[in-house]
């Protein structure tokens, strides 16, 4: 049994994922993320970590995650953005993109499965943002 679910996280977190690394977006295995950077989902795809949701491509700037691996409920959860950020980020620029910089604090781990709270400040400003914004392995 052990040895079934070593092979299986090794699989898991040998997912490839897109991440912007050197103002390029490139292939990485998804051990390999790092705290900060950012990743490039797509649809369809795993979540390769516990992710704030900065930009969707949907018009109405909505993201939608199935979570059946995590609560065993097949139906779509809705993500955004935190609110007034999404609007004034260009995923198309992917200089604006890369030169991103802002600071995320998060509560700590606990037993609240339904709810999170988190703050992101930019040089500009600062927001905060709930589990309508996060997502990941813990979503």
């Amino acid at each position: 049994e052990d040895w079934r679910r070593h092979k299986a996280d090794e699989e898991a977190n040998s997912v490839p994922v897109k991440v912007l690394r050197n103002a390029k977006w490139g292939t990485a295995p998804s051990y390999d993320i790092k705290v900060g950077e950012l990743v490039l989902l797509e649809k369809d795809c795993l979540v390769p970590a516990d992710v704030v949701l900065l930009h969707s491509t949907n018009t109405d700037s909505v993201t939608y995650i199935e979570t059946s691996n995590l609560d065993g409920e097949a139906n779509l959860k809705l993500r955004h953005p935190p609110a007034g950020f999404c609007s004034n980020f260009d995923l198309q620029g992917v200089q604006q993109v890369a030169s991103f910089q802002a600071v995320v604090e998060c509560e700590n781990p606990n037993q609240k499965l339904y709810q999170f709270d988190g703050w992101m400040r930019t040089d500009v400003r600062s927001l905060s943002f709930t589990r309508n914004s996060f997502f990941g392995t813990s979503s």
